[in-house]
């Protein structure tokens, strides 16, 4: 019993008098790199009777020799927590393009905010409508075609001589911009909506060329290499992430119509004209242009019956500013009839600018 209480006050001092010091070769903190051994090793300092008494330093398993260079640092390593964004960058909102126009682009940036180097896939599609707006706009269902992702790991923009299609060793913390090159049918039709989706899924740094998918050990056990936690967006994930982007078709839209007019004939004059022959007709034929581009270097053909003859002048009214015109082939006036051929446009470009009207009258008398 009087051993028990010995034991007992020797332990209530220690309690009142140690002093518990941590020291410490790498201190913790968020953003350590992976693979980093944190090692640190307790000291407690004591007296018994007033006397101070030799230090003893810690051990995973235990230590009680006291003094210096005893027992072992305790020690892991630290794992990888993946985490990295991906973000729609570049032009705020979709880029346009015209149909027939080739090697547009849509960018996009991705951020390694884990804490080891990575490499990234890279996976670009075109979306459908049921996925919903991107920028506020719905796909229209009609694609872009050829996409291709560039990476500009050199940053220095965008170089589809050299670029590559992954992330290449990216470092904590460093950014790349991404772009995803599209050529526009000259099927797409102006106000045509082709949203695209580009997802990156983290991949294994170190070795050249892209690595294989990164795989996570989430509900493995611990072990002594370095385990992978997927940690996208600040909670548990699995290592891809996706973002959006789009091209708007901005296009002529144009439409063509014809229409014929008794003007007069022989006999009735200008009251109730009957299309008999000897007859006048007046044809209109109009271009109106409601997309948002401007249509360029307009010609318009029209094959007249052989039982017609054309009637000068020519009236060329574009969106108010009207010249007039023979069908001669040797005045150059932007009108002429080959035998039964109108062609109006040839000698000099006709653009209609968009929301705007080209309007063609001319008359011709029934044989």
């Amino acid at each position: 019993m009087k051993r028990s209480t010995h034991m007992a006050s020797w332990l209530a001092r220690l309690v009142a008098s140690a002093t518990v010091v941590l020291i410490s070769s790498h201190a913790f903190a968020a953003g350590t790199d992976a693979g980093t051994t944190i090692s640190n090793q307790a000291q407690v300092d004591y007296a018994v009777g007033g006397n101070a008494q030799t230090f003893i330093l810690s051990d995973p398993a235990g230590n009680s020799v006291p003094g210096p260079g005893q027992g072992t640092a305790t020690t892991f390593v630290v794992d990888n927590r993946v985490d990295f964004s991906l973000v729609e960058s570049g032009l705020a909102g979709h880029t346009p393009v015209t149909p027939g126009q080739n090697g547009e682009f849509v960018q996009f940036t991705l951020q390694n905010t884990g804490n080891s180097r990575q490499d990234f896939r890279l996976v670009a599609s075109n979306l459908l409508a049921a996925f919903g707006p991107v920028n506020g706009l719905t796909d229209t269902e009609d694609d872009m075609s050829a996409l291709t992702v560039y990476v500009d790991n050199d940053a220095n923009g965008l170089d589809t001589g050299v670029d590559q299609a992954f992330v290449d060793e990216l470092a904590e913390d460093g950014t790349v911009d991404i772009y995803v090159v599209a050529n526009a049918d000259l099927t797409l039709a102006n106000g045509d909506i082709a949203n695209i989706n580009l997802q990156a899924v983290v991949a294994d740094a170190g070795a050249a060329g892209l690595g294989a998918d990164t795989q996570d050990d989430v509900g493995n056990a611990d072990t002594a290499g370095i385990d992978v936690v997927f940690a996208e967006g600040g909670a548990l994930g699995d290592g891809i992430l996706d973002a959006q982007d789009g091209f708007t078709v901005s296009s002529a839209a144009l439409s063509i119509t014809k229409t014929a007019t008794l003007i007069s004939d022989p006999f009735n004059g200008t009251t109730n004209p009957k299309a008999i022959p000897g007859a006048v007709v007046e044809y209109v034929i109009t271009v109106a242009n409601a997309g948002t581009e401007i249509a360029e270097n307009i010609v318009i053909t029209d094959t007249l019956s052989a039982d017609v003859t054309p009637v000068d002048p020519i009236e060329i009214d574009n969106d108010g500013a009207v010249t007039n015109c023979t069908q001669s082939d040797a005045d150059a006036d932007n009108c002429e009839i080959t035998g039964t051929a109108l062609s109006i446009g040839t000698d000099a470009a006709i653009d209609v600018d968009a929301a705007t009207t080209l309007t063609i009258t001319f008359q011709v008398t029934i044989d």
